[in-house]
Order: structure tokens, then sequence, then C-alpha cells
């Protein structure tokens, strides 16, 4: 019984192979898309890699498009990866089970999940080991407020396009958040910025946050946004009543 049609469809009596592998005639590195970004990569076939090869692997791009439903993330292989330090998660719809193998991985690197495109049906279970997240243009069947359960963060990046508007409320749970960035979303409670106390660096771009929300923010060293909120808080400064570093902020573009 092959690994990838073990890792979810499985009876709970059938057994994972301790050892994944990649053979020629099996070629599917998780996903074909994976296959492609590792021999991009590291200019060989997936199946010829030494360990050597499989340690030079820093960022993989996990593409979950399949046509059964739910969707199933075959993620134990990513164990050959020992130096992951990024994965991107693109068109992956999560169910609350399907991250339990990123849970399992020995990477010691690995510090940044970013999320493109993806459904969330319930919160992650993940553990605090992470420190930056960032979620683009990602939908929920309940809310966001999920990602206030991960207080060791110490980045968090939201961009969407839909003019979506969410309680941020949680970010007052995140007691390590060092950087915040937000474009394209609209904030339910802006004034909860200022309970993020340990908030140092602050972006935002086409969002609805107001310039004493942000001068309310009493850790604050930095600022980058967009107008009209640049033009405010630049006369607040020119006033007196602030000393952030206030930056125009340009549209974000998406990390390729």
């Amino acid at each position: 019984m092959g690994i990838l049609k073990n890792l979810f469809g499985g009876s709970k009596e059938e057994k994972l192979e301790e050892t994944p592998r990649i053979t020629k005639e099996k070629p599917d590195f998780a996903t074909r898309s994976i296959s492609a970004d590792l021999r991009g990569q590291i200019g060989k076939e997936p199946w010829e890699f030494t360990a050597e090869d499989f340690a030079r692997v820093k960022e993989v791009h996990v593409h979950g498009i399949w046509e059964e439903k739910p969707q199933r993330l075959y993620l134990q292989e990513l164990k050959l990866l020992p130096n992951l330090e990024k994965i991107y998660f693109i068109d992956v719809e999560f169910c609350s089970r399907d991250v339990h193998q990123i849970r399992q991985l020995e990477a010691k690197n690995l510090k940044t999940l970013i999320f493109e495109k993806c459904y969330f049906a319930d919160a992650l279970r993940l553990e605090d080991v992470y420190e930056r997240f960032e979620i683009i243009n990602c939908q929920y069947k309940r809310d966001i407020r999920f990602w206030g359960n991960y207080p060791k963060l110490r980045e968090l990046v939201f961009r969407g396009d839909r003019g979506e508007t969410f309680d941020f409320r949680f970010l007052e749970k995140l007691g390590n958040l060092q950087h915040l960035e937000v474009s394209g979303i609209g904030f339910k409670d802006g004034e909860c910025l200022e309970h993020v106390h340990t908030l140092e660096s602050l972006v935002l771009y086409d969002t609805n946050v107001l310039c004493e929300e942000v001068l309310h923010c009493t850790g604050l060293k930095k600022v980058q946004v967009w107008e009209p909120l640049y033009r405010d808080l630049m006369q607040e400064k020119e006033s007196g009543n602030t000393q952030l570093e206030i930056l125009l902020a340009e549209e974000p573009q998406k990390e390729k």
C-alpha cells in the first residue's frame, strides 16, 4: 500500500510506511507540484536525490488541487526535508486533522508558513513553534479568530482583495507579536490594536484603521501606511504628538 494512499484515506488498522520513498515508477513527491518545485531547485529528478540533495531544500510549495473532497494533504514525505525553513500552501482546503503531519516534522528551522487561497474549515492543530504566518486571500468556514491560538507568533501578515472585514480582537492574545501587516482587509475593531502591547512594526495598506487607533499603540516604533492615513500621521508628528517612524507604504507584492 503506497504512502500517499495511506496518509489520510486508509483505515485505522492500516499503517503508514515508516520510510517514504520516491521512485521513477511513482514519481509524485506529495503532489506533482512539489516534484516540479524540487526539480527546479536541485536540477534533477526527485527520485535521483541523495540525502545531501534533500538537505539543500529550504522551502517548498504545496499545491492542493485534487479531485477528491475534502482535499487531503500528502505531507509525510516532507519529513525527507530536514532543513525546511518555509512552506507555501496554495489552494489547499484544510480540515482540522489535515496538518497533523506538519506537527511531526523534524525541520528545526521551519519558522514560516504561508497560506494562499486556502480554505479553513476549523482551527489548525499546530503547535506553537512557528514565528511567522502569512495569510493571503483565504476563506473561513467560521472566522479568523483561531489565529489567536498561536501566542508565540512574532510576525503575522493578512492580505486580501475581496473587501472583507474581520474581527481582529484575537490579536490581543498574541503576547509576542512584534510585526503586523494588513492589506485589503478591514477591521471591525481597529481600537484593538492598542491592546497588542508588544507590537513594534505595523504595515497598513488599503484598510480602514484610523489615525488615533495607530497613535494609541504605545509600543509601536515604525509604521508603513497608505494615504490618507500617512498624511494624518505626518501631521500628528509635525505637531509633536508622536515619535513614530512613519513611512509611505507601497502596494504589497506577493512573495514568489
